[in-house]
Parts: C-alpha cells; structure tokens; sequence
C-alpha cells in the first residue's frame, strides 16, 4: 500500500470492507491489521466519503486533497528544534557580551588605564563574532519555522474545516505590516487547534498560556532589538563622555533583549516539539459502515 493508506488504516478495527482512503469511489478489504489487495466498486457509483473525516469536525472532501506528512518533516522538525536551542545559546552569550561591554566602559570612564589594547581588540572580535554567528543562526531558524509551518499548515493531519486562513497565509502573514503584529499568531492558533484527534487522545493540549506567551516574547524581542539599533545609530554621531554613557546604555538594552531572545526561543522550542509530537501520532479515523 501507499503512503497515504498507511497513513489512514484503521485503528483497532475489526475485519471488513470499508471505504478505500487513497480512492473514495471503491470499497477496500482491511483484514484487521492491515489493508489488503481486495477492491470493490462503491455500489452507489460516486464517492462516498464519511460525513465526519475527522472526530468532532467537518470537511472529508477538503481533507482528501490536502498531501501527507513525509517522513522529511519529522526530520527538519528535529533540526529546527535544535536550531532553537542553539539561538537560545547564543543569545545567552550574547548577553554576557553584553555584560562585558558594561563593564568594560564602566572601567574605561573611571580609569583609562585599566584596560590594555589588548583587552579591547579582543572585545572587539568576540562581540563581532558571536554578532555574525547570532545573525545567521536567526535567519536560518526563521526559514526552517516558516518551511515547518506551512508544511504543517496544509497538511492531511489538520482539520481544515476549523482553518481561518489559507495556507498562503503561514508565510505571507509574516511580512505583510500591520498584519504581522498579529496574524501569524492566528496562523499558529489555527494549526493548534485544528490537529487531528488521535487514537490515544493525543492533541497538542490547551493553548493557554504558552502561545499568548510565545508570541508577547517574540513581539518583545522585536521591539527591543528596534530599540537597540537606534541606540546603536545615536552613538556614532555622539562626543566625549556621552559616547560611554550611550554605549552602557545600549549594552544594557541588548542585556534585556537576550534575555527575552532566549525565553522566545524555549517557547518557541515547546511550540514546535508539542505540535510536532501530535502531527506524529496516528490519527482517529472515522470509518464508512460496512458492506453488507
């Protein structure tokens, strides 16, 4: 059988024919444990799909196109999944940077000569460094989420009949402004709620309070990484004793804002493992009557 029967074989039902789940418009003998070759035509000559493909919702027909998860995807999870503890990592160093940076000019206003060249161009490397290495590392977790999310998104694991918004939407709601504040958060509700029921009860479980927390983080995050560059912009046009002070500001800034960057990210890491856990396990089917 094909990818997409296994997907859908009943779950701990008893020998007999049944609605084939790759071809609506034929009958298919599953022998208890598994489909077998044996067909029959649909005697009332038209597809008969089950009124409620999934338990508590609606949308067989929808559900029927929507393409299956591919054992790929559970692999990129995995690697996005590590990508968000590396971005939690770095961040955790950036901010330790950062602390040094305090530090640093904190000596350098109070004595000039507490600190050699050497200390500084070191300062200077490390903090372009992990600048380069955080930058990168932010980008390709971004793609990967987005890829995850759409693959997700237009799956047969979800329920599309409790989806508000079109696949399209998981990528595009990220960059459209005014929207992004808000959209992709019902983008990632919408996926929440609408993953299919499984055999063992298994759903990604309430949505309280880890999504509102996961995006408040990340929308913090952005609002004081913006903060931190204007500061960054202000300090290049400053003079004398104003530029230490601008600097320990800024560095205190980007303090808070790693700190945020890496709670984001462990939310952000629960929120892929907890989905990612229920688009795996095998869905509830609801099954045509038998063929008398």
């Amino acid at each position: 059988m094909n990818e997409t029967a296994d997907a859908q074989a009943p779950v701990q039902t008893t020998a007999g024919w049944y609605t084939d789940p790759t071809d609506s418009t034929q009958f298919r003998r599953w022998d208890g444990a598994a489909w077998t070759d044996s067909t029959m035509a649909n005697p009332s000559g038209r597809a008969a799909l089950p009124d409620a493909p999934f338990r508590g919702g609606a949308g067989a027909s929808a559900a029927s196109t929507r393409p299956p998860l591919r054992p790929a995807f559970f692999v990129w999870a995995r690697v996005l999944q590590v990508l968000f503890v590396a971005t939690g990592l770095v961040a955790a160093t950036s901010g330790g940077i950062h602390l040094w940076t305090v530090s640093f000019v904190s000596r350098v206003s109070g004595d000039p000569t507490s600190v050699d060249q050497a200390e500084a161009d070191l300062h200077d490397i490390i903090e372009a460094l992990a600048g380069g290495v955080g930058g990168l590392l932010y980008l390709a977790t971004g793609v990967l989420f987005l890829i995850w999310l759409v693959t997700a998104y237009r799956c047969n694991r979800v329920d599309p009949a409790r989806l508000t918004h079109s696949d399209g939407w998981a990528v595009g709601a990220w960059f459209v402004p005014i929207l992004n504040f808000f959209r992709p958060f019902r983008v990632v509700c919408d996926l929440w709620n609408a993953v299919r029921e499984t055999s063992d009860g298994g759903r990604p479980g309430p949505d309280r309070p880890l999504l509102p927390a996961w995006w408040a983080a990340y929308l913090f995050m952005l609002a004081i990484d913006t903060v931190e560059r204007f500061q960054q912009r202000s300090i290049a046009v400053l003079e004398g004793p104003e530029v230490i002070q601008s600097i320990r500001t800024a560095s205190w800034t980007g303090v808070i804002g790693d700190l945020v960057t890496t709670v984001a990210a462990g939310l952000a890491l629960i929120l892929v493992t907890r989905l990612t856990a229920a688009l795996r396990r095998p869905a509830t089917p609801v099954l045509s009557p038998n063929v008398r």
